[in-house]
């Protein structure tokens, strides 16, 4: 499932002929490159940290070798924008680099993933690397000069591989593509995270993961022919609302899905062999199928580096999970709700990641208005984070519900705010510099107004309306992708990963 260190391999020797995985190396002269110099310039995003705190090291061997000097301070940069699988949607925070080593496989299953301390997750040594912005663009400075040069886009285990360009314009800008710098639709591309999702009655997370761009053949359930890199697992319903429980009969032979109560969530065994679970709205909180071991359990999976994605009246993990995950905010109980009235979030711009969301919303046309953010049938599950480890993105400021979801007029909830995205680090009650894992809460339905998938039906073809991201999936898309990389404080800048 994950070819590229064989493949890149084979390109270093025939590029170098030499063997890899001695140090990375750049260049210390701010005019231009010199080998027998110093390795990375840190000022230039050419140089990358290491675990071990040391500077850059001396550049032997490999594509550093490739780099030139450049006349009256001139530099050969490559240059482009990550977008998502289906090649749509600029991403943001995408780490890109040219690797000077093989790459290594990247592990399956909870992992403590932090950028700031040697993560098995990344590897390739880089030669430059760089993070995009919130535009998704991204410049790599002070790169080798000839064809076939390795290029790595990744978003924690979502990892491109298999792409070569040519850098031919020495001491110059080298675009490249938007078709080599999205990330990958399948394992043949490179890796994708292990994901466990739970469909649910009233929402259809496994819909949006087919309008980023996964392919079909990606899917598959515990047990089931295949080998998809993202399990569905049937979850439950409230009312006439059924979840989606079978394949299509192309996918995975048409099989049904495992049981999410008893295959997925029951103990923690269970969740470690997954990178991410995902859990759509259900209707209802269904608290026989989520006692408080399968509870406790969640919270043991994100201790570990596990990361959870979890909709409206799945807040059950939260407001009654294990101590001190309620603290994280105010939940409210309530069921107050309203499905006619499109309602703006305020996007909380008074953190680096928050404001980079903020620009990103606008700059993908999630918004016209900077810093908000319109929702069809938001939720107020959520009136107020608490504490400093629950990080608040998009808050509805004065929710207006309606009884009965009927033609009455609006009321203003009490209290008024419904937050729409919080997010934490875990565990929670360790200092934040020990944290391995990361969840996030949503009032958001993907399947709400204009996008209505057929809940109920076969995944994915009579399920899942195809088409673009409304501005709301484009939000989800976000936080998904945030949820993906290496875990760092929300309080400053994301980090380069060190490696």
């Amino acid at each position: 499932m994950h070819r590229a260190s064989a493949l890149l391999t084979g390109s270093f020797a025939i590029l170098a002929g030499v063997i890899f995985g001695l140090p990375s190396c750049g260049s210390s002269d701010d005019v231009g490159f010199n080998p027998l110099d110093d390795g990375g310039r840190v000022d230039d995003g050419s140089f990358t940290p290491r675990p071990d705190g040391g500077g850059p090291r001396p550049c032997t061997t490999g594509l550093c070798l490739k780099r030139v000097s450049c006349p009256g301070g001139g530099d050969t940069t490559i240059t482009g924008t990550v977008y998502d699988p289906a090649g749509k949607v600029p991403l943001y925070n995408a780490f890109v680099f040219v690797p000077n080593a093989p790459l290594q496989k990247i592990p399956t299953g909870a992992s403590c993933d932090r950028c700031d301390s040697g993560s098995n997750v990344y590897s390739g040594d880089p030669v430059s690397s760089a993070l995009t912005d919130a535009s998704g663009k991204f410049t790599l400075k002070n790169v080798p000069v000839d064809n076939n040069i390795p290029l790595v886009v990744q978003i924690g285990k979502w990892r491109r591989e298999n792409v070569k360009i040519n850098v031919t314009k020495s001491c110059g800008e080298n675009p490249v593509a938007a078709e080599v710098t999205r990330l990958p639709k399948n394992s043949g591309e490179g890796s994708i995270p292990h994901i466990a999702l739970a469909t649910g009655g009233w929402d259809s997370m496994e819909c949006l993961l087919r309008r980023m761009g996964l392919d079909s053949s990606e899917f598959s359930t515990k047990g089931a022919a295949g080998d998809g890199r993202v399990h569905l697992f049937q979850g439950q319903g409230s009312g006439t609302q059924k979840p989606t429980i079978k394949f299509d009969n192309d996918v995975a032979g048409g099989a049904s899905f495992a049981n999410a109560g008893t295959d997925m969530w029951s103990n923690v065994d269970q969740l470690k062999a997954y990178d991410m679970v995902i859990l759509s709205c259900e209707g209802a909180r269904f608290p026989d199928s989520k006692p408080e071991s399968a509870r406790n359990a969640l919270y043991e999976y994100e201790k570990i580096g596990g990361r959870v994605f979890a909709s409206h009246w799945h807040d059950i993990w939260f407001s009654q999970g294990p101590s001190p995950v309620p603290a994280i905010g105010r939940w409210t109980n309530s069921s107050q709700e309203n499905d006619r009235d499109t309602q703006v979030a305020e996007v909380n711009e008074k953190f680096p990641k928050g404001k980079a969301f903020s620009d990103w919303l606008q700059n993908v046309q999630a918004t016209s208005a900077k810093g908000k953010l319109p929702i069809e049938q938001a939720r107020r599950n959520l009136s107020l984070p608490l504490g400093s480890r629950a990080q608040d993105w998009a808050t509805i400021p004065n929710y207006m519900w309606r009884k009965n979801n009927v033609d009455d007029p609006p009321t203003l909830a009490s209290p008024p705010e419904a937050v729409q995205f919080v997010s934490y680090n875990a565990p929670l009650d360790k200092p934040e510099a020990e944290a391995c894992g990361r969840a996030v809460y949503s009032g958001l339905h993907v399947s709400s107004g204009a996008r209505k998938d057929n809940i109920g039906q076969t995944f994915p073809g009579a399920e899942c309306i195809s088409g673009d991201l409304s501005p709301q999936e484009k939000a989800l898309e976000f936080m998904l992708f945030d949820l993906s990389s290496c875990i760092s404080k929300d309080t400053e800048p994301p980090p380069p990963p060190i490696h």
